[in-house]
């Protein structure tokens, strides 16, 4: 739920999807539509859903999208209005909110609203700057109504899991331990499930811990030592082969680190013996 604080509008909930991009479903405002308006539950229906991301959309880049409005009271249709919409992707930012700290894309969005109530056409114009987190939806709102001074809303809570990015490294499909001759080959690949943090730069960090001492993997191939792979946005992929290899003997452990105002790393570890003498 997120809190519309100040203004003439109450607290309201905002029903978002985010599959093939951002789409804004439904507002609800329990307590009416606004300070002084009759009371009773507000839905207002977006059909098709407002579009306020794209899929693949770039920095810099807007989206438009435009439909019916649907406004129900107390359970009766109340008036049906249209709506545009055009929503341009700004930047990422870090945003702190009562629901918590998220990394989210800010949008600068433009909604227009048209009706005819009783024969009276009706239009007003709504500017806004919306933080959008991924998998979350909206976390903060700023809208400005006609030109009136802006409102905030912010989100409050969530039951939505707020996930941290998961690294994940494997060795021959193997997430915590493999066991391997000399002669058999293997196989290092690994995966990133960003969560609640797509598109959050870090320091990425990839290394082998071998008998002979660490090895990292840099933009120029491995080299000896600890050394950042870069910094890097958060992206989902799985299944990305970085070695492919056989191994002397010993005992060796692979490190995939991402690391910014939190650390999160996984690792495998690969126990290569020779076969035992008959």
């Amino acid at each position: 739920m997120s809190e519309r604080q100040g203004g003439k509008y109450t607290r309201s909930r905002e029903y978002w999807s985010n599959t093939q991009g951002g789409r804004t479903h439904k507002l609800l405002y329990p307590d009416g539509l606004m300070q002084g308006a009759p009371p009773g539950i507000v839905e207002v229906v977006f059909d098709p859903p407002m579009l306020m991301m794209g899929k693949g959309q770039r920095l810099g880049e807007a989206v438009t999208s435009s439909g019916s409005a649907t406004y129900v009271i107390g359970g009766q249709l109340y008036m049906a209005a249209s709506y545009t919409c055009t929503a341009r992707a700004v930047r990422f930012e870090d945003v702190l909110v009562p629901a918590g700290t998220f990394h989210t894309l800010r949008l600068e969005v433009t909604m227009g609203m048209y009706a005819n109530p009783f024969g009276t056409p009706v239009s007003s114009t709504e500017t806004a700057q919306i933080w959008t987190a991924p998998n979350i939806g909206p976390v903060k709102e700023a809208y400005a109504l006609d030109g009136a001074p802006a409102r905030e809303g912010v989100l409050l809570a969530t039951n939505l899991p707020l996930g941290p990015a998961f690294p994940d490294a494997r060795a021959n499909g193997e997430p915590e331990i493999l066991a391997v001759t000399p002669e058999e080959g293997v196989t290092i690949a690994l995966g990133l499930d960003p969560g609640t943090y797509l598109a959050k730069v870090c320091d990425w960090y990839v290394v082998l811990a071998t008998p002979a001492g660490p090895f990292s993997l840099t933009r120029h191939g491995w080299q000896r030592g600890v050394i950042r792979l870069g910094q890097l946005g958060l992206l989902p992929f799985t299944d990305l082969p970085i070695l492919e290899t056989t191994l002397p003997a010993g005992s060796y452990t692979l490190y995939f680190a991402l690391r910014g105002h939190q650390t999160w790393t996984d690792t495998v570890e690969i126990r290569v013996e020779p076969v035992p003498q008959q």
